[in-house]
């Protein structure tokens, strides 16, 4: 019965590690809205005629209202209905409110309108043909085309000063959530991110070795992500092609951030790493358990320096590689990890992984490029700083949809 003597202290060393990780200043979060003044800015901009790229009374688009109605409340958002599909906090059909954006399929290739909720089941936007008119949520139309909705009142919307993305120092300015790409896990480590309601994603990775894994993973409620991990060896290097039995991994979030409070998931992870060790007879191929059941909080810091222009999260949690007789030596680790935005579309990453596991800890680095909204790559450095396992190179590339 150790397991009912250390279980306990993990969770307990968990907690402070989270608590520590996420504690740092924060810019000022959008969590008020002014409603009067945002009925008064939508009946304003009401029969406004339809201008492609327009903000103004004069003429406007869609995407353009929805900057030109919380520009009245002190707000600059970003221009595009894809951006603006990035900004606060995803909420469900059934408790939508006055202020909130909600976003429309109409093309095939995911957001691409956007209206704004003013009233119990309607919601105004601007018509390419009648211009800015109200329509009906339970349209059969926009039913069909309904894809979510985002309340930009939230503490996921955090305002900087404008002198940082090259609008007026006076002016508020939300930077778009996750963006340009959701952070399922950052190297290695999980974080607690699952996604966006209805999104999936397919990433291929490769190593030193030739090893190819395919890694399909969809979110679902916007708190649930379920992954898949196929490995083929030698598919690049030399040898003939193995098929590994497959694993998996189901992710639930608990909850968002809260000012200094991080956002926790819990999971089960059943994948195994295969880690090559030089030996003086050579190569050797072992298998180690790395992560079973597993809890990570995750915390999202701003700064005041201009050069980083993104947001920066810091991760750490606990993995249990086992429920049955639970020793701390052998079955419980830790891992830490933070992910810098630079410009927009890069993000640098390093974490720590299997802190105090048997084998010893390691260090993994990267780097993450955006190439556009749906696809990224990333080429990181694995088992940094352990002298008995070759250093890994690995790169993934990832194809991010919404459906």
């Amino acid at each position: 019965m150790r397991g009912s003597r250390v279980f306990p202290r993990a969770w307990v060393a968990l907690v402070v590690l989270s608590a520590l990780a996420s504690h740092a200043w924060a810019a000022q979060a959008f969590v008020e809205l002014d409603e009067k003044r945002l009925q008064r800015s939508l009946d304003t901009y009401y029969g406004a005629p339809y201008l492609y790229g327009g903000t103004s009374r004069g003429g406007i688009d869609c995407s353009g209202l929805v900057v030109a109605v919380y520009r009245d409340q002190g707000v600059e958002l970003p221009r595009t209905t894809h951006e603006q599909f990035r900004v606060g906090e995803s909420v469900p059909h059934d408790r939508l409110a006055l202020g909130d954006l909600v976003f429309f399929n109409i093309t095939g290739r995911g957001a691409s309108h956007v209206g704004i909720v003013n009233g119990p089941g309607t919601f105004l936007h601007a018509s390419t043909s009648d211009g800015v008119v109200r329509a009906s949520l339970s349209d059969p139309y926009w039913t069909s085309r309904y894809l979510g909705a985002r309340r930009v009142a939230s503490p996921s919307t955090y305002l900087v000063s404008g002198e940082r993305v090259g609008a007026a120092a006076s002016d508020r300015v939300a930077i778009a959530d996750r963006y340009p790409f959701i952070n399922y896990e950052l190297i290695d480590i999980p974080t607690n991110r699952v996604g966006e309601a209805r999104s999936a994603s397919l990433q291929f990775r490769t190593n030193v070795a030739g090893d190819v894994v395919v890694h399909p993973q969809v979110s679902l409620w916007d708190r649930v992500q379920v992954a898949g991990y196929l490995r083929v060896g030698n598919v690049l290097g030399g040898g003939a092609p193995s098929l590994s039995w497959p694993d998996g991994l189901v992710k639930m979030r608990i909850n968002d951030q809260t000012g200094h409070v991080p956002g926790f998931a819990v999971g089960l992870d059943s994948r195994q790493l295969r880690i090559v060790k030089g030996t003086v007879y050579g190569d050797s191929l072992t298998t180690t358990r790395r992560r079973g059941l597993f809890l990570v909080g995750s915390g999202t810091l701003l700064y005041h320096h201009g050069f980083w222009i993104g947001r920066t999260r810091t991760h750490a949690g606990a993995n249990l590689h086992t429920i049955r007789d639970v020793s701390l030596r052998d079955d419980v680790s830790f891992f830490a990890g933070i992910d810098q935005q630079l410009m927009r579309r890069v993000t640098l990453m390093g974490e720590l992984d299997n802190v105090l596991g048997r084998g010893g800890w390691h260090a993994n680095l990267g780097a993450r490029i955006s190439i556009t909204d749906a696809a990224v790559v990333e080429y990181s450095l694995t088992f940094l700083g352990k002298r008995d396992t070759k250093l890994d190179k690995v790169l993934k590339s990832s194809f991010n949809v919404q459906y």
